[in-house]
């Protein structure tokens, strides 16, 4: 089940799936060992229900701690092929 509603009373919450804050007034649900569970974006919804249509939804259970997002300074940094454009 993927629902997109823009909601202003949805509160906020923490993506099941990868554990991001999920935005404010948005709602992507997916279903997981029976239950909505809240998702931060359509990506998050839709890896949680292949993971759940492909029988491992177990995973979940089983994990010890949510996901951190690994960023470092490579990731921020604009390309020089993209700057280049920028400047045209």
């Amino acid at each position: 089940m993927v629902e997109l509603a823009i909601d202003p009373s949805v509160a906020a919450a923490d993506c099941f799936h990868c554990g991001l804050p999920v935005p404010f007034g948005v709602r992507y649900v997916a279903r997981v060992d029976g239950a909505e569970r809240p998702m931060c974006c359509p990506g998050c919804c839709a890896v949680a229900q292949a993971i759940t249509h492909a029988g491992l939804g177990y995973c979940y259970r089983y994990r010890t701690a949510k996901a951190v997002p690994q960023l470092d300074q490579h990731d921020l940094a604009v390309p020089a092929a993209v700057q280049l454009i920028d400047l045209a």
